[in-house]
């Protein structure tokens, strides 16, 4: 996965420079009538470019990292849609990357993930990949796993019941999965 997103950031940092050179060159030849090349290299361009090779971000995180820089809304909207339809910014791409790392890693239900995507991607996201996303990763993320792995992670830290049953519903666990982390805590401790 790692090897992947250098690969991307490779790719992105080339493409730049590739492009910078062919805009120099054709409007060398052409002179200031070739727009399509250079509405490639305008600045709001080259920045969003340059963020992006740095890390992936959200269609929402990089449109307030370009306000903040001071470009205008519309050049932004326009260069955040030349970037979805070269697939350099994907917000479900993105989703399934974090919907695999709050699963896996932070050991989170799925209402707790709704709540962390809806903050970094922005609700319009989230409606519009969250459903798609999940079907992706539905072999990758098994939640009643996860409640099970935390479950007993916390009483081998010496957490009592409560605290973990509180913790497993902070983490946005439903109720089954609640139900299934604790049954299988109590066979354990019982063996």
């Amino acid at each position: 996965m790692e090897s992947e997103k250098r690969a991307i950031r490779a790719v992105k940092l080339t493409d730049i420079n590739t492009r910078e050179n062919q805009t120099a060159a054709q409007s060398s030849i052409e002179g200031p009538s070739s727009t399509s090349e250079e509405n490639n290299s305008t600045p709001c361009m080259k920045v969003a470019m340059k963020l992006l090779a740095f890390c992936d971000r959200s269609e929402k995180a990089l449109t307030e990292k370009l306000l903040e820089k001071g470009f205008d809304k519309d050049e932004i909207r326009d260069v955040v849609i030349r970037l979805k339809e070269k697939k350099y910014l994907s917000d479900r791409r993105l989703m399934e990357e974090k919907i695999r790392f709050l699963a896996n890693r932070k050991f989170y239900g799925l209402r707790k993930i709704e709540l962390e995507l809806a903050r970094y991607f922005g609700l319009r996201s989230v409606k519009l990949y969250k459903e798609e996303a999940l079907l992706k990763i539905e072999g990758d993320v098994d939640f009643f796993e996860n409640a099970r792995t935390l479950a007993s992670s916390l009483a081998r830290k010496g957490k009592e019941r409560m605290y973990i049953l509180s913790k497993l519903k902070n983490n946005g666990f439903s109720s089954e999965e609640i139900r299934y982390a604790l049954e299988e805590l109590g066979r354990a401790q019982k063996q």
